[in-house]
């Protein structure tokens, strides 16, 4: 029975030619092989989700309905230390993704 190749992955680098004649690569093999950039880069990421997280925290905490619930968690200071270290980490990986 013929199979037609499988078409290829976009967020996949070439330097993985033997995951991507495969078809997929999980996440184990990922970070096995990924570089350095790319770790980095997927903490800057991690970091800019979590600044988004703490963004929508603080928005919900201001448009509270009662006033005397104010809440503990200092979400401005996260969501701006969690986004100039999740785009520093990412200035940082932008060079090392691109060159490959």
């Amino acid at each position: 029975m013929f199979k037609p190749p499988l078409p290829p992955v976009w967020w996949l680098p070439n330097r993985y030619p033997a995951a991507i004649s495969r078809g997929a690569m999980s996440v184990h093999e990922f970070l096995t092989f990924a570089s350095e950039a790319d770790i980095v880069g997927l903490w800057g990421l991690a970091m800019l989700v979590l600044a988004v997280v703490s963004l929508i925290a603080e928005r919900r905490r201001m448009k509270r309905t009662r006033i005397d619930r104010i809440g503990w968690v200092p979400w401005t200071n996260i969501f701006m230390i969690s986004a100039i270290i999740g785009m520093g980490l990412l200035a940082l990986a932008a060079k090392g993704i691109l060159a490959g």
